[in-house]
């Protein structure tokens, strides 16, 4: 995980932004990949440059789980109803 967090640029911010998930936070929301598809999960899990997904329902080829590198993600969207104050983990003032 370091490796990925030390990175410069967007693979470095989208590493940061899921350590630093607030643990008061499911695990859930949306990715949106560079290959432009919307990856939809409820749980995950953190490796040097990769994030390994649980989707809640499979996709169109009946994948559960995904493996995207952290250079590949271009946005997290959150589903669920929060406090902007909840994300100051995040860096966000």
């Amino acid at each position: 995980m370091e490796q990925a967090i030390q990175a410069g640029g967007l693979a470095g911010k989208m590493a940061r932004t899921v350590l630093n998930w607030p643990e008061q936070r499911p695990r859930r929301g949306l990715i949106i990949s560079s290959w432009q598809e919307i990856i939809s999960f409820d749980e995950y899990s953190i490796s040097d440059e990769i994030l390994f997904l649980n989707r809640p329902q499979p996709d169109s080829v009946g994948a559960r789980k995904v493996m995207i590198l952290f250079s590949h993600i271009l946005a997290v969207k959150f589903t669920d109803v929060f406090e902007f104050d909840e994300f100051s983990s995040l860096g966000f003032q």
